[in-house]
């Protein structure tokens, strides 16, 4: 794995690499990204930054401040293996091309920034980030927009709102409640005496 700009340029040349995919999240989580090809990324690309739009970012610049420069992560290198032209893929953080500075509404400029202060408080010197994966299972789904109408209706068997459906197999009335591992009937009682004294 690359750990300096030298050796992701390095890469590039050994794997005949021809388009550079840089990637970043916007404030709603969402991956965003930009390709380019080979001949536009150098070694100077990694200390200032490669520019882009910023007002096409929701919630981020408007088109009057809209210069941004993304700065690619040397660790993060990583070679596409679903790409059918050689692509080499990397992270940024995003920065004001005028100051330099991590821009504050980059959720990995806003990441590191907590880091930095972690390690400059003294509080600690490693943090551990991660993504939470979410999935749902639905046993029906439909939509529909028309110039009438417009709705959403899911549903899926193990929902606490099927408690009292009628199943073919029979319903055990036992479902997830939201946010939660335990049905609504079965939920803990509050303890109202110390934490000391709880049992």
């Amino acid at each position: 794995m690359a750990e300096t700009a030298q050796e992701v340029l390095q890469m590039i040349q050994d794997q005949d690499i021809e388009l550079i995919d840089l990637k970043f999240v916007d404030m709603l989580g969402i991956w965003q990204h930009c390709t380019f090809h080979r001949s536009l990324i150098d070694e100077d690309s990694f200390s200032s930054g490669i520019a882009f739009d910023g007002s096409s970012i929701r919630g981020w610049k408007a088109i009057n401040a809209s210069d941004m420069s993304m700065l690619p992560d040397p660790t993060t290198a990583w070679i596409d293996p679903f790409m059918e032209v050689p692509t080499l893929s990397m992270i940024c953080s995003i920065v004001e091309p005028r100051t330099g500075e991590l821009y504050d509404r980059d959720p990995r400029s806003i990441a590191q920034k907590a880091i930095d202060y972690l390690i400059a408080s003294g509080i600690g010197d490693t943090a551990f980030c991660g993504p939470e994966p979410e999935f749902f299972v639905f046993d029906n789904a439909r939509f529909n927009q028309t110039g009438h109408e417009g709705y959403y209706f899911i549903d899926s068997i193990e929902e606490n709102w099927n408690s009292g459906k009628d199943e073919p197999s029979g319903n055990l009335g036992y479902k997830i409640a939201n946010k939660g591992v335990t049905s609504q009937l079965h939920q803990p009682i509050a303890c109202k005496t110390s934490a000391a004294k709880c049992c």
